[in-house]
Order: C-alpha cells, then sequence, then structure tokens
C-alpha cells in the first residue's frame, strides 16, 4: 500500500484517471487497485473531480440562468392597509418555469452557447462513443509464463496506439498475431480487445465486430469481452436494442466497467 499523502502516488493516479498511463505501468496499477481500497477511493475522488472540471462550464451556465432567472421573477406587493395583505400568495408553477425559460435562452444567447445544444439531452450514439473513449478493459495484460522478449515486444507494439492515424499499430498488430504463435497465445487477447476499441474510436464499427468475433473465440472469459465491444459498436451506431442486449450480456456476465452502464439506464 502506499503512503497516502505521496506526491508521486498522487501523479499516477491522475495520470490513470486521464487516460496517460498506458501499457504495463496502467495494468500493474489496476492490478493494485484490486488489493488496495484507499487507492480505488482515491481513483473515484479523482474521476469526479475531472468530471467536475471538465463539466465546469456547463455548471457555470446553469448557476447563471438561475441568477437571470430569480432577478427576472416579478415582486410580489404587499398591501399594508388592506385586510387581505395576510392571504399567501401561491405561485404559479407554469409562470416560473417561462421565466426560467426565458432566462435561460437570453444567457445561452449572451454565451454563444446554443440554447438547443444544452436543453436536449445528449444521444445514444454520442453517449456511447464517450464511453468508448475512456474504455479500458481491468484485466491484467498477459498470460501464461512471463518473457522479457515477448513483453518488450507488445510494449513497442503499444506505443503505435499513441501514434496518428493508427494505421501503422494496425498493420504491424496483425503482422504479430498472424506471424508469431509465442506472442498470439500471451498477448492476443489484449492485442484483440485494443484493435477493437481502436476500430471503435474510429467509428469503424463493422470491423470493431469483426474483431469481437475472433476475441470470443481465444478463452471463455473471451467472449465477455466480445460482448462489450459489439455493445458498444452497436451503440455507436444507434442501435440501443442491439445494444443494451449485448452489454446486459457482458454485465451478467461481471465484464462491463461501471462507466458503461450508463448505457443501460
Amino acid at each position: 500500500m502506499e503512503p497516502l499523502n505521496d506526491p508521486q502516488r498522487q501523479r499516477r493516479i491522475e495520470a490513470f484517471v486521464s487516460g496517460r498511463m498506458q501499457g504495463l505501468v496502467r495494468d500493474a496499477f489496476e492490478l493494485a487497485m484490486t488489493t488496495d481500497l484507499d487507492l480505488c477511493e482515491a481513483v473515484e475522488i479523482e474521476r469526479t473531480m475531472q468530471n467536475v472540471l471538465r463539466h465546469e462550464k456547463s455548471m457555470r451556465f446553469r448557476d447563471l440562468v438561475k441568477e437571470v432567472s430569480d432577478g427576472m421573477k416579478e415582486p410580489v406587493l404587499e398591501e399594508v392597509d388592506s385586510p387581505k395583505a395576510d392571504t399567501p400568495v401561491i405561485p404559479i408553477s407554469r409562470k416560473r418555469s417561462w421565466t426560467w425559460l426565458a432566462a435561460a435562452a437570453s444567457v445561452a444567447l449572451m454565451t454563444t452557447i446554443g440554447w438547443w445544444v444544452w436543453v436536449r439531452p445528449m444521444a445514444y450514439d454520442q453517449l456511447a462513443m464517450n464511453v468508448t473513449t475512456d474504455y479500458h478493459f481491468s484485466t491484467t495484460r498477459g498470460g501464461g509464463a512471463p518473457s522479457a522478449d515477448l513483453e518488450h515486444k507488445d510494449q513497442a507494439l503499444t506505443a503505435l496506439l499513441r501514434e496518428p492515424p493508427f494505421e501503422q499499430y494496425l498493420l504491424k498488430s496483425a503482422e504479430a498475431l498472424e506471424q508469431d504463435s509465442a506472442y498470439a497465445v500471451r498477448f492476443g487477447r489484449d492485442v484483440r480487445r485494443d484493435r477493437a476499441l481502436l476500430f471503435l474510436r474510429l467509428k469503424r464499427t463493422e470491423q470493431a465486430r469483426e474483431e469481437a468475433q475472433l476475441l470470443g473465440g481465444l478463452c471463455g472469459d473471451c467472449a465477455c469481452d466480445a460482448a462489450v465491444i459489439e455493445g458498444l459498436s452497436f451503440g455507436i451506431d444507434g442501435d440501443v436494442a442491439r445494444s443494451r442486449e449485448r452489454l446486459l450480456a457482458a454485465d451478467r456476465k461481471g465484464c462491463l466497467d461501471e462507466r458503461a452502464k450508463v448505457l443501460l439506464r
């Protein structure tokens, strides 16, 4: 267990949540989370903080709308000498809602934010894309006996995932799986998942599903990973029914990341 006040620990947490931590370092960090509850809690706190910062503009917009809306409300005039002065005033909710809408529309125009963008709920396909962009499988990378040569090869290959336009990675990873049987046995599951997620992020959903089919035949647990990929791919395509069907299957098998469960609500 790492010291709670260790600055290096906090930097690693920030790198993990932001996605900057990759490869074997990320795998080791995820493995540590399985036994360190304090680390898990710190990760969730950091994720919440980053989400708050990411949505800061929307939150400030909401607060500004409330301020303008409150300022637009008509004051209640009391007649001091009238016998009806003590009669309670009952607010009309319809008037309140239109006041709020008018205030929000005004603020949206003033801040150059499209009113329709702020009010409209996020479409399912966009939500699926957002989940895919931040999705990471939680299992430890690699399987079988350790091999320095194979791990070095995997690190070099994984580094290509950070070099757009990614065609080099897709080419080299396909060659590695076809030409190096030892590498395919040890890292085949991870590479198939990486390739599928990359295809999803590039919105090449058909190719992602092809990878999912290949992945599903590698091992028993791999079928669950394949269901996740298929669910995300159908979500990006806007096929809500098929997306939820595959994601529910993955959730029942216990391999669906918590962040992806927003697509089941």
